[in-house]
């Protein structure tokens, strides 16, 4: 966990990299970021999409479909 961040209004994928990426610069930590652990909601899936591109945008390498790593209690609990 790096941070508490209150998001106002839709929680949509694209919104939700922006605060993530804006933690991240912050914590001056891009390069470090090896997987991000999230729950199965499909915001998340389109979150890690932007990332890559915001990573990108960036000249850092970070392949969404790689680098996500899903909650294992969500995935027991919904099976």
């Amino acid at each position: 966990l790096l941070d508490f961040v209150e998001v106002h209004g839709e929680h949509s994928g694209k919104k939700l990299a922006k605060l993530v990426y804006g933690v991240l610069t912050r914590l001056r930590i891009l390069e470090k970021i090896s997987v991000i652990v999230s729950d199965n909601a499909s915001s998340n899936d389109m979150m890690m999409e932007e990332l890559e591109l915001l990573f990108a945008k960036d000249g850092i390498s970070f392949p969404a479909a790689e680098r996500r790593g899903r909650c294992l209690p969500h995935i027991v609990h919904l099976a």
